[in-house]
């Protein structure tokens, strides 16, 4: 359904496991809320890349698997919170870039070991601290780059190997502690 742009809506029947690549990409004109079925387990590389009408919440919460680059680029209409499954394997490159008006606070998934590159950049209205697991071994370059509305304290659990450039650039809202746990210690910085 790729570049279908005279479609206005979308509805997912419940035996879908995943969204294929590129299975929406550019179907700028589908409005409403997006809803995933509990089935789907997986959302490949450019799935609803820049379906920029879609409203409300992004509800993730049944994916397991590794949400694909550019997933959601540029869906700039979703103006609702972001729900993350806690056992979610990553983020890819690009997979929320420029999803400025999603909301609330994320949780980051319990069981995810890398953020990518660019990964929530100008996901500007997102709000809160941020916490990640000891699992998380990587947040790529500029993954929350212009996230200004951060809030409170950043916690980087043990198993962090790798921050990348710019990583947290721009997010000026951090206000409580930067946390970096280090195999068993704890340093402030």
């Amino acid at each position: 359904f790729a570049q279908c742009t005279g479609f206005t809506g979308l509805i997912l029947g419940f035996e879908l496991d995943n969204i294929n690549t590129g299975a929406f990409y550019n179907c700028n004109k589908m409005k409403g809320q997006l809803i995933l079925p509990e089935t789907v387990k997986e959302v490949k590389d450019y799935a609803f890349y820049s379906c920029s009408s879609f409203t409300g919440n992004l509800n993730l919460s049944y994916v397991k698997h590794t949400i694909g680059q550019y997933a959601f680029y540029k869906c700039t209409s979703f103006d609702g919170s972001l729900v993350l499954c806690p056992g979610l394997a990553g983020i890819s490159n690009f997979s929320f870039y420029g999803c400025s008006k999603l909301k609330g606070q994320p949780e980051m998934p319990i069981f995810g070991k890398l953020i990518s590159s660019y990964a929530f950049y100008k996901c500007s209205s997102l709000t809160g601290p941020l916490t990640f697991s000891s699992n998380l071994y990587e947040i790529g370059d500029y993954a929350f780059y212009g996230c200004r509305s951060l809030r409170g304290n950043l916690h980087i659990g043990f198993g962090i190997l790798r921050v990348g450039n710019s990583a947290f650039y721009g997010c000026s809202g951090f206000t409580g502690s930067l946390r970096v746990v280090s195999r068993g210690d704890s340093r402030k910085f």
